[in-house]
């Protein structure tokens, strides 16, 4: 069944600051989280005064490993290109706009992230990697987003036992109405009580969870599917140990 979309704010933001030998930083940033097709989707950067030359750099990779190179017209451009190349420097902050535009038909279901770097002149990344290790110290950011079909194979809202790994059972509650976008809590006797933000495609199922408000950096991400009336998975998290493992729900 086709479900009525909601917005969901841009949830997670990598961003390292430039070192401070170089002065600036560089924020990378999505409207938001999750997408449809026919959704207007904008990507913005902003670089802080920056004492040295540098070529921009900006793309964007999909689920299948294809990379799309994003340029200041705001569209996606054909081949390799730099969004700005031997640039001698900036005085001020400056702001940009790489990409502004309907997330088109037919486009992949998945994780999809932005990557955004200042690179010294003259060096041209191979891959993001390269990009991450090779830029002006510190100047690399990005972000990660989703593009899903807006269509569930089932209605998970309710309460459910929720089990990540080897830290016991806690109580999850996804609120109503069924809806690709999901919302809810989690209440656990020792890791604590979190906000629950996410969303389903399909069968799939990926749920973020924010542990006390997110002011001691715990986090947990829930990716699976449904399955014969439970869910299950594996997750990663942040603050917590283990950082990974497998997880489970049932009613």
């Amino acid at each position: 069944m086709r479900i009525r979309r909601v917005l969901i704010p841009p949830l997670v933001a990598i961003v390292a600051p430039c070192a401070a030998a170089y002065g600036g930083g560089l924020d990378l940033s999505v409207n938001w989280t999750v997408f449809v097709a026919g959704d207007p989707i904008e990507i913005r950067a902003s670089a802080g005064a920056l004492d040295r030359e540098f070529d921009a750099w900006a793309v964007i990779l999909e689920p299948g490993g294809g990379m799309y190179f994003m340029s200041l017209s705001g569209a996606v451009v054909p081949g390799a290109a730099p969004v700005a190349r031997a640039v001698p420097g900036l005085p001020s902050r400056r702001d940009v706009t790489l990409l502004s535009m309907r997330v088109p038909a037919g486009l992949a279901s998945g994780d999809y992230f932005a990557a955004a770097v200042l690179m010294p002149a003259g060096k041209v990344p191979g891959s993001v990697e390269d990009a991450e290790s090779m830029c002006i110290p510190g100047c690399f950011a990005r972000t990660p987003f989703y593009v899903i079909s807006g269509v569930i194979s089932a209605d998970i809202t309710g309460k459910w036992k929720l089990s990540p790994g080897e830290f016991g059972i806690g109580a999850l509650t996804i609120n109503p109405p069924p809806n690709c976008i999901l919302e809810g809590t989690y209440t656990h006797a020792t890791m604590g009580d979190a906000a629950v933000l996410g969303f389903m495609d399909r069968s799939d199922v990926t749920l973020f969870l924010n542990f006390d408000g997110g002011t001691a950096g715990k986090k947990m991400t829930l990716k699976g599917a449904v399955s014969d009336g439970q869910l299950g998975g594996t997750y990663s998290s942040a603050g917590f140990s283990p950082t990974s493992g497998n997880w489970k729900a049932w009613r």
